[in-house]
């Protein structure tokens, strides 16, 4: 006969089922593009009440936002589209550990949405999904060639904020600490000197 101890850690209580039909729903969607050294994320969400959406361009690699524009589409208050005059204020803000708090100060509270500051959130979490898929379509050969653990390394080295940023990132994790102690490799050196040889390619152009 089981009991809780033999439960698992990332088991729940089953939850009773829903009695009826929903009388809410949101959904929410998230597009990213690349180009020219730039992610643009395009951020949908809709329920009972609200529509609107958010657009960012991203610089990479440095994860900075550099542009951001939004609409309503549908709202319960037309006074709500004052929202939208706040946007601007996330431009600048860099996607590391403590946007939530940096992005509800420039773009929520009084002035702002809660619902565009949610919706930007979503677009700059989904954001480092496309950073790694513009790595991968720039320099994937070499990424290809590394051990897991040399790509942990090299991650960590050229973005440091991401330790403590979540638990798979936590400093004192096997797979952090492990990337932390182990030696810099000939893959790892000809990977830095691929995306610093695109960085003066790209200072250049500036």
């Amino acid at each position: 006969m089981s009991n809780r101890s033999d439960r698992k850690e990332t088991e729940t209580p089953e939850a009773p089922a829903p009695n009826g039909p929903a009388v809410f729903n949101r959904k929410k969607n998230v597009d990213i593009h690349l180009a020219n050294g730039f992610i643009t994320v395009t951020a949908h969400m809709a329920d009972n009440y609200h529509e609107m959406e958010v657009v960012l361009d991203i610089a990479i690699p440095d994860m900075v936002i550099t542009s951001i524009t939004g609409r309503m589409i549908r709202i319960p208050h037309e006074r709500c589209r004052e929202g939208l005059s706040a946007l601007s204020r996330a431009v600048g803000l860099e996607i590391k550990k403590g946007l939530t708090l940096r992005m509800e100060e420039a773009v929520g509270g009084k002035d702002g949405c809660s619902h565009l500051t949610n919706l930007i959130m979503e677009a700059c979490h989904a954001s480092i999904q496309g950073q790694y898929l513009s790595l991968k379509e720039s320099f994937g050969d070499l990424l290809d060639e590394m051990t897991p653990t040399e790509r942990t390394k090299w991650f960590l080295e050229t973005r440091p904020q991401m330790i403590d940023s979540c638990v798979a990132y936590r400093h004192d994790s096997p797979a952090v600490i492990e990337a932390k102690e182990s030696p810099s490799t000939e893959r790892i050196a000809r990977l830095n000197e691929r995306v610093a040889e695109v960085l003066r390619k790209k200072d250049r152009k500036g």
